[in-house]
């Protein structure tokens, strides 16, 4: 069984980059180690049509909607960190 800390730990961050290849990265970049996943259901026509956008634009459905949540923080005055 995992204990209260190791729980903990995995949310703790480390207080040094300084050795990690993220060191060289431009802040405005993150690794996956910084993203995670966020799975919802959306209609099965608004996916073809975002992949048919996707193709048409030559990007990846990921990036379109990478920019439509940058778009809505935006919109509500927060910065645009997706």
């Amino acid at each position: 069984m995992t204990s209260k800390n190791e729980f903990q730990n995995l949310f703790d961050t480390p207080k040094s980059k300084a050795n990690s290849p993220e060191s060289n990265m431009p802040e405005s970049q993150f690794s996956k180690n910084d993203k995670r996943q966020v799975p919802f259901r959306m209609n099965v026509t608004a996916i073809k049509q975002l992949e048919y956008m996707a193709i048409d634009m030559d990007t990846t459905r990921q990036a379109l909607l990478i920019e439509a949540v940058n778009d809505f923080f935006k919109k509500y005055k927060k910065p645009p960190i997706a």
